[in-house]
């Protein structure tokens, strides 16, 4: 990047800081009192979102600062106020893009880069419920289970449709579960399928594959804990650590629950 792109992109984000919305070239010009033209400053714009910095929604809109954009700007660019970090986060968490285990990431990053810190953030399916379960056919051999978990999350899960599970089966299956499974804790779900074992035998003739299927394929939920490391390469440089000791840390971090 240069020097005159991130002059511009210094500015894009803090018009977008301050004013919450997308920068359009004459905005920039009139808001800063460049002595340049329209044009000029587009072309600074396009580039910037070629490498990612900036995203544009509409075509005859202005910019925004992208995730890499925001992060770029507090590790290199900004200069470290409270106010500047609390509205980028506020921004981040506002627009939720994917998911909240996404966004959360985000942050995360963002204040990694801001901080200068290694962060660790641990996620952990323990206290996951089911909100929604939904059947999608593929086609004659396949269908695909949608699930939605109390934190956004969503899992997709295939399963077979033969001659022994048969697409009405599943279908009859998964208007139970709706009725029976919804609220249930993710790391229950296997246990309290088998306890259905009898209503599901009255309407499903091989409700034990099916009832197989489901626990091995759809909700083999484990209580997995996930540690996630940001700005890993503060840590590695520190003075202070001991090799041996920074490969203990990095082990601990990568299969233990902080």
């Amino acid at each position: 990047m240069t020097e005159r792109q991130r002059y511009y992109l210094k500015l894009i984000i803090e018009s977008y800081i301050n004013d919450g919305e997308p920068v359009a070239s004459q905005t920039l010009i009139k808001k800063y009192n460049l002595a340049i033209s329209s044009a000029t400053v587009r072309n600074e714009m396009t580039s910037l979102e070629k490498e990612g910095m900036l995203t544009k929604h509409h075509v005859s809109g202005g910019r925004v600062p992208s995730i890499k954009g925001l992060n770029y700007y507090a590790k290199f660019l900004s200069d470290g106020s409270v106010e500047d970090i609390d509205k980028m986060l506020q921004d981040i968490f506002a627009k939720r893009r994917i998911s909240i285990d996404t966004t959360i990431e985000e942050a995360v990053s963002l204040i990694s880069n801001i901080t200068n810190m290694t962060l660790v953030t641990s996620s952990s399916e323990a206290n996951e419920l089911l909100k929604s379960i939904q059947l999608t056919p593929i086609n004659k051999e396949n269908a695909t289970i949608v699930l939605v978990t109390s934190t956004g999350r969503v899992e997709s899960k295939l399963i077979e449709i033969n001659n022994v599970v048969s697409l009405e089966d599943v279908r009859i299956s998964i208007r139970l579960f709706k009725e029976r499974l919804i609220d249930t804790p993710l790391k229950e779900l296997a246990m309290k399928m088998e306890a259905l074992a009898p209503i599901l035998s009255k309407s499903v003739k091989n409700y034990e594959e099916v009832l197989e299927q489901f626990i091995t394929k759809v909700f083999d939920f484990h209580n997995k804990i996930v540690n996630k490391v940001y700005g890993n390469s503060s840590l590695i440089k520190a003075k202070d650590i001991k090799r041996e000791d920074l490969v203990n840390i990095l082990d601990m971090i990568e299969h233990k629950s902080i």
